[in-house]
């Protein structure tokens, strides 16, 4: 019988991590920025019900609304790069509707970025700049 060794430098958490589904990864990599979120003092913005949903979380604090992007990647810099110019252009677009929906509150597009080993989790905020 042959026996699949794991080197010792992988976390078990990461290696449970690397099993899943990529479209699972990044539902737990949402629920998990969520949850950072709630701990900050943010909560859950109500979207519009006519809205189509184009950011992965929205929430408020105060008179700030906030857009995130959540990335599962490898490292920040990897989800940082992650954000496509045809991503910066929606997620624009998605601030300006909201704008208008919600005129009383700034807007502030961030990335919380995911990652399989430790630290886990880096905001970066206001680090997609909406014109």
């Amino acid at each position: 019988m042959l026996a699949f060794v794991m080197p010792a430098r992988v976390p078990a958490l990461a290696r449970l991590v690397n099993c899943l589904h990529p479209h699972t990864k990044g539902w737990l990599a949402e629920k998990l920025a969520f949850f950072y979120l709630l701990t900050h003092g943010y909560l859950p913005a109500r979207r519009p019900t006519t809205a189509h949903v184009q950011t992965d979380l929205l929430l408020c604090r105060g008179r700030i609304l906030l857009l995130v992007e959540v990335k599962y990647r490898p490292t920040a810099t990897a989800a940082a790069l992650a954000i496509s110019p045809t991503q910066r252009a929606r997620l624009t677009r998605e601030a300006r509707r909201l704008a208008a929906l919600y005129p009383a509150y700034a807007l502030r597009a961030d990335i919380i970025a995911v990652f399989p080993r430790w630290p886990f989790l880096s905001h970066l905020p206001s680090a997609i700049a909406l014109d």
